[in-house]
């Protein structure tokens, strides 16, 4: 931001003109102050008259103009140009005591006085003007060296925060290779043990478990960046409904009471019998507790203990995770709930995950009006997160967050089902597994395609990715719902684009589910089973 070139005219005449005016005190002063040195003047010549007589007359009050002109400007220094000019003819010049024209000889040395004080108020007023320019360039200079300096300080600032931003970038890309190459390696283990064994024996049966878990635990990091993304730009929708936070904490902690068992933790949860209602969304409430407690475990060595408190303080309800595991650095505390950040920053990484999941719990409990925070005694002292949430009323009414999470119940009827997917693996294995469960299933390898399909084999669900080629899901939704032939079926989206943004879209465009990759496929079976017009009991 520099500043405009060069200096307006009317600045420059004004500030000379200040200069050239009032210097220093009144107008009043200024003047007498002239005056007072042209007498000055006066007196010294007088002194100086038995020995110059008829020489110089105007000495002195030459040297009363350039003192004037120097100290007090230009307007002050005529006044004492004039003063001089009569005192000079009355006082010294012959003939003495009147001012008739003086001998030619005199006129000269009037002449010299007179182009001399004007030549000194020229050369003031030209010093006046490179004084104001150069006090103003050195004011503008001050300026932008000001400028520059908060710029430069704000340019470092900016440079370590992309810095900083950099190294926590090639940090996160390192720890998301290492975590997704942890259970790629099991399972490829898993499936090469599957592909030499009978599937029968407990080899195979333990080779299938881990294909399970480890699958589970890769569509957690994604699910995890996914809503960390969505956080970040603004785009969570937070369905909000009275519920009851002590038994979403307790269906909580009973989903991963299996997993603390396999670890060798054990796990108390402590409740009031009341019910304490907070406004919410039950989905995302849970996955709060879920991070929470998944959190507690994974920090936690075997032989542990986690507690789980719920408590209601005044008009808060607070949720405490209090573990025995190894502790949060003191260091690490203040930044534990950013994004990628995690306690565990050893080369072997033998805690595992991406950082997300306490992000994404400040980022969940915020949206709800609460507040997080961690506490710890430093390493191998165990750990507490706490979340508060504002309560509601106590009004035990049903409600809907109640029944969300139910599901309809699985019916035995056999569904003709189309699956339109462009990844063939996919579309195989989904193939396998709706056949294992009895339906005649169809595949489709792009968008065109499937809504032939869908005219001539008329189905009872198709099954649609939505990134297709040819035309994508939305417009195949479209075209089928338009139709006569298959108007009737369930449409179900199963894609890898799973925003909000995208279930909208999918919904406006006709489809009846939204379920992202990979599926629970026992939920999407549920969802076969509750298609209407069944070709046949099975």
């Amino acid at each position: 931001m520099g500043a405009r070139p060069g200096v307006p005219s009317r600045r420059l005449e004004e500030a000379t003109s200040c200069a050239l005016l009032p210097r220093r005190g009144s107008r009043s002063l200024r003047f007498g102050l002239a005056v007072g040195l042209t007498i000055a003047a006066l007196a010294v010549r007088a002194a100086l008259d038995p020995f110059l007589g008829d020489l110089l007359p105007y000495l002195t009050f030459f040297v009363a103009v350039t003192l004037t002109a120097y100290f007090e400007g230009f307007a002050p220094s005529l006044v004492s140009i004039v003063l001089g000019y009569f005192m000079a003819r009355w006082f010294f010049i012959e003939p003495r005591f009147t001012l008739r024209a003086p001998n030619p000889g005199m006129r000269l040395n009037t002449v010299a006085y007179l182009v001399g004080s004007a030549l000194i108020c020229g050369m003031t007023v030209l010093t006046s003007r490179a004084r104001v320019r150069a006090e103003m360039t050195a004011v503008e200079l001050a300026r932008r060296q000001r400028q520059l300096e908060a710029e430069i300080v704000e340019r470092e600032a900016v440079e370590r925060a992309l810095r900083e931003a950099d190294r926590r970038k090639d940090e996160f890309l390192a720890v998301l290779s290492h975590e997704l190459r942890n259970p790629l390696a099991p399972i490829r283990n898993a499936q090469y043990v599957l592909e030499r064994t009978d599937p029968t024996t407990e080899q195979a049966a333990l080779a299938r478990d881990i294909i399970g878990r480890q699958v589970g635990h890769l569509a957690r990091m994604v699910d995890d960046l996914l809503d960390a993304t969505r956080i970040s730009r603004g785009r969570v929708q937070v369905q909000r409904a009275r519920l009851d936070l002590v038994a979403v904490t307790r269906r909580a902690v009973e989903d991963h009471r299996s997993l603390f068992l396999q670890r060798g933790l054990t796990i108390d949860f402590r409740a009031p019998d009341d019910s304490i209602w907070v406004d919410g969304d039950v989905t995302r409430l849970s996955q709060v507790m879920g991070n929470l407690l998944h959190n507690a475990q994974k920090f936690t060595d075997g032989g542990g203990q986690v507690c789980v408190t719920v408590e209601r303080r005044g008009g808060e309800v607070v949720v405490s995770v209090r573990d025995s595991g190894v502790g949060i650095p003191r260091e690490v505390l203040d930044v534990i709930f950013e994004p990628f950040e995690q306690a565990d920053r050893t080369i072997h990484r033998s805690r595992g995950g991406l950082g997300l999941g306490l992000a994404l719990v400040r980022a969940i409990v915020e949206l709800h009006g609460g507040t997080v925070r961690a506490r710890s005694e430093g390493d191998g002292r165990g750990a507490e997160l706490v979340v508060t949430l504002p309560v509601v009323g106590d009004a035990a009414a049903d409600s809907p967050a109640r029944g969300r999470d139910q599901v309809a119940p699985q019916a035995s009827f056999k569904r003709r089902i189309l699956i339109i997917e462009d990844n063939g693996d996919s579309a195989v294995t989904l193939r396998h597994v709706l056949e294992l469960n009895g339906h005649e299933v169809h595949v489709a390898g792009d968008g065109l395609r499937g809504v032939e399909d869908a005219h001539r084999l008329r189905p009872d669900v198709v099954v649609c990715d939505l990134g297709l080629p040819g035309i994508d899901g939305y417009e195949v939704a479209r075209r089928l719902r338009a139709s006569g032939d298959a108007s009737g079926a369930m449409l179900v989206a199963l894609t890898g684009y799973a925003s909000a943004e995208d279930v909208g879209r999918a919904v406006e465009a006709g489809f009846h589910h939204h379920l992202a990759k990979p599926p629970d496929l026992t939920r999407l079976v549920q969802l076969l089973g509750a298609a209407a017009a069944p070709l046949r009991t099975a």
